[in-house]
């Protein structure tokens, strides 16, 4: 699993971020770690054992395609 600091230090480690861009500022690829992250119902079984604040393996699979529409599709 990865926490948002991990998360914020692979972006920078990568050089993702770009302070200029329109689509990956840090503080927007920060919403796609939370939005990533975000669960609708908490009773289910994967609920129970999905850290709130942490991203799973599939949860980190979607946070990096989603950078990659910000940073390729999204920017040109």
């Amino acid at each position: 699993m990865i926490g948002s600091n991990e998360w914020r230090a692979m972006l920078s480690d990568c050089n993702i971020t770009d302070p200029d861009s329109k689509y990956t500022r840090p503080e927007l690829l920060d919403t796609v770690f939370i939005s990533t992250n975000y669960e609708e119902e908490g009773r289910s079984l994967q609920s129970k054992v999905n850290i709130d604040d942490k991203l799973m393996r599939f949860e980190f699979y979607e946070a990096l395609v989603r950078l990659g529409v910000a940073k390729y599709v999204k920017s040109g």
